[in-house]
């Protein structure tokens, strides 16, 4: 089965047809260049008759509507509690769920499969419509997203994708708020001029995540936006000194500025034994 180009850890199962109702500037679905694909997510909201007959198997992990929201508020209601149905008949399986309207997962009154993930997009702490005169898009605030998923009481995550400009303090205090199990980082794929944050936002909020003890999960689009870090740590790393021993991580650590060692490791592409290696010495220090 095809991975999810949003997720490589989940397979797409798209049984929700139409345009989405957020209408974001990003969509990556308006760039599918494939014209079934654009048509099946154009006009109307509608059910995918083929995909609902579509045999889910077990032990699989299904990330649904991956290019649309289930929840957004014009889905019918209906909508929703046919294709839960459909996840619970095939109850074997994992199934993982995002929307900018998390709200609606605790309102739609719908029975869940016993094993759900709730994802939600933040992609910022600002309100970019009001305070800079954009339409980024139509959904709810990111603050009433942030309310509901420090409620929502079930297995979370957060993904900030593409990621805004932001304010480290707020936003990592939000996200430490909801206490997610992990969060998904990644840029703006197709350069749509976003107001984008600098390399030093960004490894000051994976900084302070960290330091909550969030796993952080980047994005390869991510490195467009702070390759400069991800180079100089990665070239750090392989490189060896006089004695031909490779640097240490605790010596990485302090060049690079990190407070964890954590840190240090999210912003490399190491080989397994040097990780391995140097791991063991700290842990007999």
């Amino acid at each position: 089965m095809k991975k999810s180009n949003m997720y490589d850890w989940c397979v797409p199962w798209n049984p929700l047809a139409g345009e989405c109702p957020h209408k974001c500037v990003y969509c990556s679905t308006k760039s599918i260049p494939w014209k079934s694909v654009r048509e099946k997510y154009s006009g109307e909201l509608r059910l995918d008759e083929k995909a609902m007959k579509k045999n889910l198997g077990s032990g699989n992990t299904w990330f649904v509507c991956a290019q649309n929201d289930l929840f957004a508020n014009t889905v019918p209601q209906d909508f929703i509690e046919e294709i839960l149905h459909r996840c619970r008949i095939y109850d074997d399986n994992e199934y993982v769920f995002q929307t900018k309207n998390p709200v609606r997962y605790m309102r739609c009154g719908c029975t869940f499969p016993s094993s759900s993930l709730f994802g939600c997009t933040i992609e910022t702490n600002h309100i970019y419509e009001n305070d800079m005169g954009l339409t980024i898009s139509k959904s709810p605030s990111v603050a009433s997203r942030m309310l509901a998923m420090e409620k929502l009481e079930s297995r979370k995550f957060i993904t900030i994708e593409p990621i805004l400009d932001f304010d480290v303090d707020i936003l990592s205090d939000w996200i430490k708020r909801i206490n997610p199990e992990f969060v998904n980082i990644g840029a703006d794929s197709k350069r749509h001029n976003l107001p984008e944050p600098s390399a030093d936002k960004i490894h000051a909020l994976i900084e302070k995540l960290t330091e909550y003890g969030i796993e952080i999960r980047e994005k390869h689009n991510l490195h467009r936006l702070h390759d400069l870090r991800h180079t100089c740590a990665t070239y750090l790393l392989k490189s060896k000194g006089e004695d031909g021993q490779h640097i240490p991580l605790t010596v990485v650590q302090r060049i690079m500025g990190h407070s964890q060692i954590s840190t240090t490791l999210l912003y490399a592409k190491v080989l397994d034994e040097i990780m391995k290696s140097e791991m063991k010495k700290l842990r007999f220090k």
